[in-house]
C-alpha cells in the first residue's frame, strides 16, 4: 500500500471519524437539548414540587380543621333539624291561627266564645252582642233597649217587683197590692183626682177641687151630714138635725130653728118673735091672730079674744 493509499485510507478513516464525531456531536447536542429540556422540566417540577408542598401544607392545615368542621357540621345539622321542627310548629301554629271553629269571623286564638251558634252577631271577642249592656245576650233579650244600669230578669226585661205592669225604674209606687189598677207611674188610680186612691175612696166621684178626708169624701166640718161645699150653716152644733143645706130644721117654717122655737107648731104665715111664738103686739096675752082688740092698753085684763070684758 502506498503512502497515498495510506493517506487516503487515513483520510477516509479521519473523515469517517469526523463524521462519527459530527454524528456524536449531533447526538450530544440532541442529548444536551434533551438534558436542557429535562433540566428545565426538573426546574418546573421543582417549582411544582414547592407548590405541591405548599398545597400539601395547606391541605394538612385544612385536614387539621376537619374535626372542627365536622363539629360545626354536626351543630349545623342539629340546628337545621331544630329549624325544621320549628318550621313545622310555626306552620301548625299558622294553620291554627287561621282557624275559626264557629265561623263567627273571630279567629279561635282570640275567640272567647268558640261555640257561638251560626248567624249570631258577635263582638271583637267572639262573644254574642249584648246591645243594651244588661247582661243578657241579644238572642235571649226580649227587651233589647233596657235603660243603662237597669236590673233585669232572665229575659232581659227590667224587673216589675209588684207585677203592676210598670217597670221598677218608672214605678213611683213600688209596692202596689196585686190586682190593683195603676197609672203610667205605677201608682193606684185616683179617678176623681182628689188625692185618695180608688180602693180607699168611698166617694169616687168627688168634684174637682173639693177638699176631702182620708176616705176620699168631701169634708163635713160640723159633722151634720152635709158636706162643707153645700153647707150654708157651717157651724151647726153637734147632734142638731139639719136640712139639705146643712142648716138646722125649722119644722113650722116660721124662721126660728126648732132648737130655739118655743112654739114648734106655729101655723104657716104667722109672724113670730125670736122664740118662734106668734106675736102679741099689745102684750095682753092673746096672740095677734086671735086678738080682736090688738091695741089693748097695757095692764088691762082681757078675755080670750083679747078684748076687755064688756067691750
Amino acid at each position: 500500500m502506498t503512502q497515498l493509499d495510506t493517506s487516503t485510507a487515513k483520510q477516509a478513516e479521519l473523515t469517517s471519524q469526523v463524521e462519527a464525531a459530527n454524528a456524536k456531536q449531533a447526538e450530544l447536542s440532541t442529548q444536551l437539548q434533551t438534558s436542557q429540556t429535562q433540566l428545565a422540566e426538573l426546574d418546573t417540577c421543582k417549582v411544582n414540587s414547592q407548590d405541591m408542598q405548599q398545597q400539601v401544607s395547606a391541605l394538612n392545615q385544612q385536614v387539621a380543621t376537619i374535626p372542627e368542621i365536622a363539629k360545626q357540621l354536626s351543630l349545623v345539622s342539629t340546628n337545621y333539624s331544630a329549624l325544621e321542627t320549628e318550621k313545622q310548629q310555626l306552620a301548625g301554629a299558622l294553620e291554627a291561627a287561621k282557624k275559626d271553629t264557629d265561623g263567627d269571623g273571630v279567629l279561635d286564638q282570640t275567640d272567647l266564645c268558640q261555640d257561638t251558634a251560626a248567624g249570631i252577631k258577635v263582638d271583637f271577642t267572639g262573644c254574642e252582642l249584648d246591645s243594651d249592656k244588661d247582661g243578657i245576650k241579644d238572642s235571649a233579650d226580649q227587651c233589647p233597649d233596657s235603660k243603662p244600669d237597669s236590673v233585669v230578669d232572665a229575659t232581659g226585661c227590667e224587673l216589675d217587683a209588684d207585677k203592676d205592669g210598670v217597670k221598677d225604674s218608672a214605678d213611683q209606687c213600688a209596692n202596689t197590692p196585686a190586682g190593683t189598677k195603676v197609672d203610667e207611674k205605677g201608682c193606684e188610680l185616683d179617678t176623681d183626682k182628689d188625692g185618695v186612691v180608688d180602693s180607699a175612696d168611698k166617694c169616687p166621684t168627688t168634684e174637682a177641687g173639693k177638699t176631702v178626708d182620708a176616705t176620699g169624701c168631701e169634708l163635713d166640718s160640723d159633722k151634720d151630714g152635709v158636706v162643707d161645699s153645700a153647707d150654708k150653716c157651717a157651724n151647726t152644733p153637734a147632734g142638731t138635725a139639719v136640712d139639705a143645706t146643712g142648716c138646722e130644721v125649722d119644722s113650722d117654717k116660721d124662721g126660728v130653728v126648732d132648737s130655739a122655737d118655743k112654739c114648734a107648731n106655729t101655723p104657716a104665715g104667722i109672724t113670730v118673735d125670736a122664740a118662734g111664738c106668734e106675736l102679741d103686739t099689745d102684750k095682753d096675752g092673746v096672740v095677734d091672730s086671735a086678738d080682736k082688740c090688738p091695741t089693748t092698753e097695757a095692764g088691762k085684763t082681757v078675755d080670750a079674744t083679747g078684748c076687755e070684758p064688756g067691750c
